[in-house]
């Protein structure tokens, strides 16, 4: 859980009267958030309140009609997703992605930015100028199998998973960019208690590496034990925010809830 004296610090995340329309529809309407160095920060509601858009248009995937993006002080507002990677934010998605057909291994190897052997001038340039920036790669990649229990599968590929497993390696992998903050969309949907206890877990430690991150997700009690406090979205709008455990019994959340 995040400390109080987090509060004093600059915002990690600042949302400005961001908005998002398709077509008619208003999906996004007026959010400003929020959110300090690695706290731990749920976007909760009912399905259709925005909370996917919200998150989409944040990490760049979906251009917003107005308002601003700050991401450590830093506009990054209809950035591209890859450039808003660049900058310090990544995200994964509500269905698990992965090179099939590559190993778990490999699957993380091509989550880090800028590689100096996947750019033709480097290459060209011979093995020396990139054979180290390799193996300090792999070896953090092995460092991130390792520590989300995936070690054993760095060779299968990564088809064979589970998708738990899948979920986990999409977490590893986007540990590859050095992200300041982490958006997670949906990590634990469809998955057994189990996994989702395991998931539950590693998201735990991420405040602990200097991660931020952002929870998009139904389970409320996950969120519940996992989130220093939530944000609250119906109709595209931010209806609460505050501490889980504050707002079970607010009428206007209840309300969206049964409505939604």
């Amino acid at each position: 859980m995040a400390a109080a004296s987090r509060s004093m610090e600059p915002p990690m995340l600042e949302v400005r009267d961001l908005c998002v329309s398709f077509g008619g529809l208003r999906a996004v309407d007026a959010v400003s958030i929020e959110i300090s160095p690695h706290e731990v920060v749920g976007i909760i509601g009912p399905n259709g309140a925005g909370k996917s858009t919200l998150v989409s248009a944040i990490a760049g995937s979906v251009t917003p009609d107005s308002g601003a993006v700050l991401l450590a002080g830093r506009p990054i507002t209809k950035l591209p997703p890859h450039r808003i990677a660049r900058a310090g934010l990544t995200r994964t998605y509500q269905m698990a992605t992965q090179f099939s057909r590559m190993t778990v291994l490999e699957n993380l190897l091509v989550g880090a930015p800028k590689q100096r052997g996947a750019q033709l001038r480097w290459a060209l340039l011979g093995r020396r100028y990139w054979e180290q920036e390799e193996l300090r790669l792999r070896a953090k990649a092995l460092e991130l199998l390792a520590r989300f229990g995936l070690a054993k599968w760095r060779n299968a590929y990564a088809g064979s998973l589970s998708g738990g497993q899948l979920r986990i390696l999409e977490i590893a992998r986007a540990l590859m960019t050095d992200p300041k903050m982490l958006i997670l969309d949906e990590p634990t949907a469809g998955l057994a208690p189990l996994i989702v206890t395991e998931i539950e877990g590693h998201v735990e430690s991420l405040p602990r590496s200097g991660v931020t991150v952002v929870l998009v997700e139904h389970r409320l009690d996950f969120v519940e034990r996992l989130a220093d406090r939530v944000v609250v979205m119906a109709s595209g709008r931010v209806l609460r925010q505050g501490a889980l455990k504050n707002l079970r019994e607010d009428a206007d959340v209840v309300g969206a809830y049964i409505a939604g």
